[in-house]
């Protein structure tokens, strides 16, 4: 439970600044979302010493922030990492990932990456140290964090599935 309060506060961090730091925003991000195309604005950072993280917002057409998506403590090689869950400790060395929905400055449903029978990854396709950019795909499954716990959506699904997902950005310095 620490843990996901942890979150929450660095989801409600993140979502108060993101009209502070538009400029860090750099590249394209796609996937399917539960079968349909999904898309966002892309920035990454270092995450030292585990790598880097890729940050998602998405906005809808009058600009209100309606998801955060972030995969983090990324490898800067061009591997395959597994995905573990946000659950995780926070030292751990295991590539993490967290996806939630808001309106605007108010959070809304927070999910955590569903484990066992769905493929969860990240991959490196390609890496430029001199320049920082950086190529992938990943997949990852969440489901609701909160079992029985408030819905700020209720007709929305429990279980949100990214599939062929790919990311081209920039690894920038940390925040």
């Amino acid at each position: 439970m620490k843990r996901l309060q942890i979150f929450l506060l660095m989801f409600s961090v993140l979502v108060s600044c993101v009209d502070d730091f538009p400029e860090y925003y750099w590249g394209t991000v796609s996937a399917l979302k539960n079968g349909e195309p999904w898309n966002g604005q892309i920035f990454a950072g270092l995450y030292e010493p585990y790598g880097f993280f890729i940050h998602v917002d998405v906005f809808n057409d009058q600009g209100i922030h309606r998801e955060l998506f972030i995969i983090s403590k990324i490898p800067a090689e061009e591997q395959r990492n597994r995905i573990d869950t946000i659950r995780e400790r926070v030292d751990t060395v295991l590539t993490a990932a967290s996806y939630g929905t808001s309106d605007g400055d108010v959070q809304g449903d927070l999910f955590i990456v569903l484990e066992g029978e769905f493929e969860n990854y990240v991959t490196v396709t390609s890496y430029s140290e001199i320049t920082g950019e950086v190529r992938g795909e990943f997949a990852v499954s969440f489901i609701f964090g909160e079992r029985g716990g408030h819905r700020s959506d209720p007709s929305a699904p429990d279980t949100i599935r990214f599939t062929k997902g790919e990311f081209h950005t920039l690894i920038r310095e940390p925040l």
